[in-house]
């Protein structure tokens, strides 16, 4: 019985193909997106606090450029000027001065107790306030 009627028989005897995933193909869709968002989260948050912490050496260089700055303009009382624990908004600014004298090589000695400077070395180092971690460390030499 090979006829059209056996046919249409067999094909009603047969459930109806099923369409859509299975159970382990949607389990395994959702792990691997939640793995997804994991990982962006995880370059997200990189991202914000190299950012942040861009921002800040940012703000330490210009508080450090507007220090020298404003030391080169009155070397004469630069010794004064240059304290160390001097808070400017969310930073602590510590500022060494160092004097200097020519030797006969005309070479610069810097060192504490040196009497009749020609020049100071000053070592700036900018910390966070808070937490007292350092942002910016500079070394520059002032002429008198």
């Amino acid at each position: 019985m090979t006829g059209p009627a056996s046919r249409q028989s067999q094909s009603a005897a047969r459930p109806p193909a099923r369409q859509g995933f299975t159970l382990p193909e949607v389990l395994m869709a959702i792990v691997v997106l939640v793995v997804g968002i994991l990982v962006v989260a995880g370059m997200q948050s990189a991202s914000l606090r190299a950012s942040h912490q861009a921002s800040e050496a940012q703000q330490a260089t210009a508080l450090v450029r507007s220090k020298i700055e404003g030391l080169r303009a009155q070397p004469a009382t630069l010794s004064t000027r240059c304290v160390s624990g001097e808070v400017v908004g969310a930073f602590t600014l510590n500022c060494t001065p160092i004097p200097c004298t020519l030797n006969a090589a005309a070479d610069l000695n810097c060192a504490v107790g040196l009497s009749t400077p020609v020049a100071y070395r000053i070592d700036l180092r900018i910390e966070r306030t808070p937490d007292a971690r350092e942002i910016l460390s500079v070394v520059t030499v002032i002429a008198l």
